[in-house]
């Protein structure tokens, strides 16, 4: 994306609106905003609808609709290019529209879909399981299903947030620790707890 910009910036008329669209803003987006012209404006966006599979095959007018939107303004982004790409998302059937500092997306970016990813494929990678295809069911391939991974695009974007990443691995490591400690002690009442809670705080989402 530098690159482009640098080589292609020169052909934009002034007044022009970037849209910058990469999972990982705080390694990319103050630095674009360094070598852009300064007639020209990068806003940094995030559409919440990303799908497992790529390539121009799988392109779906419909990706949009209902998706969360995410804008990441800069100090120097205008208050109506953020009207106006608020509008534009609400165009393209976004559902909530956020706006949201380089610092938070990340951070954000980091639980939600970073560390789902890299739990889709620990577990995928938990055992050889093609022999199992044929007993599988539901709650195996929701939790997978984002395991078929663009592995150039995510090692890449992984390193980009690799402090934020390895916290929230680090703070599930310990959910995870903690549960287990559950099980070994037989502790009913503290595996209920656990239950209630995931099950209370996932009814939100459903809203």
């Amino acid at each position: 994306l530098k690159s482009w910009i640098e080589q292609n910036q020169k052909e934009l008329k002034p007044g022009t609106l970037l849209l910058e669209i990469s999972g990982v803003k705080s390694n990319i987006s103050k630095e674009l905003q360094n070598i852009l012209r300064p007639d020209l404006e990068l806003l940094s966006i995030h559409p919440m609808c990303g799908r497992e599979s790529r390539g121009i095959r799988f392109a779906d007018p419909k990706i949009f609709e209902n998706a969360n939107f995410i804008i990441i303004p800069l100090e120097n982004n205008s208050t109506k290019a953020v009207v106006t790409i608020s509008a534009f998302a609400k165009e393209l059937g976004c559902k909530n529209i956020g706006v949201l500092s380089i610092e938070e997306h990340d951070r954000m970016i980091g639980f939600l879909s970073q560390l789902t990813h890299v739990i889709a494929v620990s577990l995928m990678n938990t055992h050889e399981n093609a022999h199992l295809v044929e007993y599988t069911g539901d709650s195996f391939r929701d939790l997978t299903r984002i395991a078929k991974i663009n592995e150039d695009m995510w090692s890449e974007l992984f390193v980009l947030n690799k402090e934020i990443l390895l916290d929230e691995i680090d703070q599930f490591m310990a959910s995870i620790q903690n549960f287990r400690t559950l099980l070994q002690n037989e502790d009913i009442d503290g595996m209920k707890k656990e239950f209630i809670q995931s099950t209370d705080r996932r009814k939100k989402f459903d809203q």
